[in-house]
Formats: C-alpha cells, structure tokens, sequence
C-alpha cells in the first residue's frame, strides 16, 4: 500500500511539473522569434536584457532559470538551439553548426520531489525568418 501510495504522489508531482512546463512554453510562445529591435545573430539576451521582463525574444530565454517560488518548488530552466530540420524527413538536429531558420525551445523541470528519472522536458520549433542576423 506505500509504494502505491507513493506512485500517486510522483504521478500527481509529474502532473504538476508538465503544467509548469506548459506554462513556460505558453509565456516563451508568445514572444517573436526573432528580435525586433537589434538584430545579433546570437541566442541569448542582448545588452540590456538582463532579466525576464526585459526579454523581447525567444531566444532571450536561452539559459534562463525561473525562480523555484515561482512554480511550486520546482527547478525550471530553458534552453534555445539552433536546429536543422530536414526537408526529405528524418530527425531533427540540435544543435546546428550554424544559424539555421529553426530554433528550437526546450523547458525542463526537475526537483520538488520528482523522481529524477522522471523530469519533464518539453520541446518545440519556432520559425527564424532571418537566422544569423537576428535573434
């Protein structure tokens, strides 16, 4: 009975870490993939945006890390690639050698009593229209 007691509560803790994931895709989404204002060709924050309320794209959030007090004692954390996606099929490829019009998102949460085999790394692509001039 307490090791089916204790699957409950890693189930109920992943149920809760895929939402956090969720909810970060959700507000890293909502931003343009490119950088609107100066174009660097790197993926990471530009002069001037040093946290997340100065992001103002994706890639912005490459090697973020969100405060545990903000999604219920988990460790979030993001990471932006460079990705190859083929045109004929097959695997995508992160990350790339160089700036491709792909980047892909990953978030992953970790702790607050998940099982570390358990993590949840959520993953998409976004469409670059100018890779290598903008970020």
């Amino acid at each position: 009975l307490v090791g089916f007691l204790g699957l409950g509560a890693q189930t109920n803790k992943r149920i809760q870490a895929i939402w956090v994931a969720n909810s970060i895709m959700e507000e890293i989404m909502a931003f343009p993939a490119d950088d609107p204002e100066s174009p660097t060709g790197t993926l990471s924050p530009e002069d001037g945006e040093s946290g997340r309320s100065d992001f103002d794209d994706v890639d912005d959030f490459n090697d973020y890390s969100y405060p545990t007090a903000d999604h219920y004692g988990f460790t979030a954390s993001v990471e932006v690639l460079w990705a190859v996606v083929p045109t004929t099929g097959g695997a995508i490829t992160t990350p790339a050698a160089s700036p491709t019009n792909y980047k892909q998102v990953k978030v992953t949460i970790s702790g607050a009593g998940l099982d570390p085999s358990q993590n949840v790394e959520l993953k998409t692509l976004v469409f670059s229209t100018s890779p290598g001039s903008s970020s």
